[in-house]
């Protein structure tokens, strides 16, 4: 089991890079003192308190101390760290106002501590690594967010903040944090590299309930995870909501139930289920290790996976709309599955993304203007594709060179808006084979040189106002104005796509 595709090493607001030099220019030492002395801070026992605006990043060498900002401010010239603590243990920093650092926190195997109702503004944000049993309550960071890495035992909890990253933790709890953008900024790419509003990486057991993430990239990143909790999270206006992947089973099968809502919708997220259709106000569905499971008449939100199966069998997806996600449907692990009577499109990726995947028949579906109609991997094979409408995207990888999958019934094939040739007899079906991709040697032996039509109703989606069976005209001038416009942004991300997906497929 593997999960392949395209990697771009990118930050995001949440993940930091540890700074090379704090410049701390304040210090609580470890006797207790304030140096310099001169610096508007009172201390009373082990209380140290702001008594005016403080310039300089302060750095704490003494455990079992509480810094009061009192409101003031913590001024800094644009760069190092406002507040540094380094294996001290105890440490409490409250009410102040942080300003003009290239991190306001830092702190680094610090245990026990707690970081309250502090207002971050012009600066990065929280950066605690190494460190256990802390407490990140009540901050409002205004850029930037939350970081949390190599811990456990903590809670992030009624912050309002620009994101918040876990990576490679345990036992972490995110509750009540409202993570929003003013506005929504799309991107034209998204690469499997990015991360979250809310991101959980190589993390385990953590719980993620009642926070609020709005207009950002994407809502919350789950990868490479174990035994993770999600309840009464809502997720509104993102590019994309939920995002998953995880390479072996078990990094797939979490808590995730339906007070998880994606713009109002609740999540189908289905565990060791069988025999389940989905409702159709689902605003994302997973099956993991599933049999049976229908899911028709449904019209997507935008998700990584519009509907992500992990070892599921003998299922169905039907008369569906999918459309504005990553990839519309992603298969791991996946047997005997029909796909049939879906309308396909304007997909980030691929509209068909398979993982060791077999015998599964995919048929009747109008798949036009995704990237690309397919990516089929890794031991995939015995699939069928046929009276399928392609048109609109770029091809993508049938798969591996020893994969053997079929893009036609023995008798006709799929339409391909890129097929040029001849039907001399008129039987609708073209006189020459279709080749998909010499490197795999896909080919469609028959196929056809119209459109199929679609007899199926499908739920309606507001920018398509025509009819399926109108198809062959208005997509076809709709997608060659649109290739026109968008000829250069597809080929630098095909060239990324090809360089990435070359250099992951080695790693794996």
């Amino acid at each position: 089991m593997a999960t392949i595709g395209v990697q771009f090493v990118k930050l995001a607001e949440a993940n930091f890079i540890p700074a090379p030099d704090h410049a701390s220019s304040i210090f609580i030492r470890s006797d207790g003192s304030v140096d310099p002395s001169t610096v508007p801070i009172q201390r009373v026992g082990n209380v140290y308190t702001f008594t005016g605006d403080v310039s300089g990043g302060i750095a704490v060498e003494r455990s079992n101390v509480i810094v009061d900002g009192n409101g003031y401010q913590l001024l800094g010239g644009g760069g190092g760290t406002g507040l540094y603590v380094k294996m001290e243990n105890n440490v409490t920093v409250q009410n102040v106002r942080i300003h003009g650092f290239s991190y306001a926190f830092y702190w680094l195997n610090t245990n026990c501590s707690v970081i309250q109702g502090n207002q971050i503004v012009e600066s990065g944000g929280i950066n605690i690594q190494g460190s256990c049993y802390n407490n990140i309550l009540q901050n409002t960071i205004t850029r930037g967010g939350v970081s949390l890495s190599r811990g456990s035992d903590s809670i992030i909890m009624d912050n309002d903040v620009g994101g918040i990253s876990i990576l490679s933790a345990s036992n972490i709890i995110i509750k009540n944090n409202k993570v929003s953008n003013e506005t929504r900024k799309d991107v034209e790419m998204l690469y499997v590299a990015d991360v979250g509003a809310i991101n959980l990486e190589q993390s385990d057991n953590c719980e993620v309930f009642g926070n609020t993430i709005e207009r950002k990239m994407i809502g919350i990143n789950i990868r490479q995870c174990t035994n993770l909790k999600f309840s009464n999270n809502t997720l509104v206006d993102n590019q994309v909501g939920f995002k998953l992947l995880g390479t072996q089973l078990e990094r797939n099968m979490h808590s995730i139930d339906t007070t998880n809502t994606v713009n109002g919708k609740p999540v189908y997220f289905l565990v060791n289920q069988s025999d389940i259709q989905v409702p159709t106000d689902a605003g994302w569905i997973a099956a993991i290790n599933c049999n049976n499971i229908t899911v028709e008449n449904w019209a997507s939100t935008p998700n990584w996976d519009a509907i992500l199966f992990v070892k599921t069998s003998d299922s169905r997806i039907s008369n569906s709309t999918l459309t504005e996600n990553f990839n519309a449907i992603r298969f791991d692990l996946v047997s005997n599955c029909t796909i049939f009577g879906n309308l396909i499109s304007d997909n980030g990726y691929a509209a068909f993304y398979f993982e060791d995947t077999l015998n599964c028949t995919i048929t009747e579906n109008n798949v036009v203007d995704n990237f690309c109609y397919f990516n089929i991997w890794h031991n995939s094979a015995n699939n069928t594709f046929f009276h399928n409408n392609f048109i609109g995207n770029w091809t993508g990888s049938p798969g591996d060179r020893d994969i053997q999958n079929f893009w036609d019934n023995g008798f006709e094939g799929n339409y391909w808006e890129a097929y040029n040739a001849t039907d001399t007899n008129g039987d609708n079906i073209g006189d020459t084979q279709y080749i998909i991709d010499s490197y795999s040697n896909s080919t469609d032996r028959y196929p056809l040189m119209t459109p199929v039509s679609i007899s199926n109703e499908l739920p309606e989606f507001s920018s398509w106002t025509f009819t399926l069976i109108a198809l062959s005209v208005l997509i076809f001038a709709l997608n060659v104005y649109k290739r026109k416009l968008h000829n250069k942004i597809r080929s630098k991300k095909r060239a990324i796509c090809k360089h990435e997906l070359k250099q992951e497929i080695n790693e794996e």
